[in-house]
């Protein structure tokens, strides 16, 4: 009886709204100076205290960085930024040091990545100048675990065959939620795929110039791989890896239509 009443009054103070009618200009002014006096502490707290953080943390900065909030750092590393590189939301950069004793972060001029990013470094991610990162993608240049059973139960995270740097040139567009593993190496111009997953090939997987979908250019071009007959390592289930041939080549139209798809375009 008593909770029955709790939800009723619960349901009736909910559905009591005080009206603007009469005092919406004194509620918008009253909007407006709560928004300047957020964004004013926001930018307070970016400039004195998560800027300085960062910077201290990295080997270069360009002119005119921009960060909203402090990115989660974990490792030794090298970050190098470019000039008018921009940090939107925050994102996470974990750096393994088992391999190489300060794995390599570098970014270019004018790049953009987005909030809730994730970079996962044991030896090298490169990013070209102009290239936007959109929310949410993640980029490993690492398996995270060996193949071998035995050496994932003496936890150990990463080892010598395991890793390749990643290699995303200028002018790219990777879509949100995208995952892009070692040894990939992305062209100048490529747009990756929303969702998509990209892995590398022995002799890595390569995007050419791809623009807009409806485009004559980007379906004469399309993607092409930099080989036809190239092979994928692929892990047994005993744990040991092994190479199977796969026919790569296909016709451009559809490699591109497999991209923007989000499906795979080997396995």
């Amino acid at each position: 009886m008593l909770l029955r009443i709790a939800k009723r009054g619960h349901g009736l103070i909910t559905s009591i709204h005080l009206p603007a009618i009469g005092v919406k200009l004194i509620v918008s002014i009253i909007y407006d100076m709560h928004m300047i006096f957020s964004v004013a502490c926001i930018s307070a707290v970016r400039f004195f205290y998560n800027e300085p953080l960062f910077r201290s943390k990295c080997e270069r900065i360009g002119r005119r960085f921009r960060m909203e909030q402090l990115p989660h750092l974990t490792g030794s590393s090298s970050i190098e930024f470019g000039d008018n590189v921009r940090l939107s939301g925050k994102s996470a950069m974990a750096f393994s040091d088992q391999i190489v004793a300060r794995p390599i972060l570098k970014v270019g001029d004018g790049v953009f990545i987005g909030r809730d990013c994730g970079l996962h470094i044991a030896h090298s991610i490169k990013v070209g100048d102009n290239t936007l990162i959109a929310k949410g993608v993640s980029i490993y240049d690492f398996d995270g675990h060996p193949y071998d059973a035995d050496e994932r139960r003496e936890e150990q995270i990463v080892s010598g065959t395991n890793r390749a740097p990643v290699k995303i040139g200028r002018d790219v567009w990777v879509g949100s939620r995208a995952i892009i593993l070692r040894g990939v190496i992305v062209g100048n111009g490529a747009i990756i795929a929303a969702g998509s997953v990209w892995f590398a090939m022995s002799s890595a997987i390569r995007l050419s110039r791809a623009t807009q979908p409806r485009s004559s250019r980007c379906r004469k071009r399309a993607v092409r791989l930099c080989s036809a007959s190239a092979k994928v390592i692929s892990p047994d289930h005993s744990g040991s890896s092994k190479l199977r041939g796969a026919a790569v080549a296909r016709s451009e139209k559809a490699v591109l239509q497999m991209m923007l798809e989000g499906a795979p375009l080997v396995g």
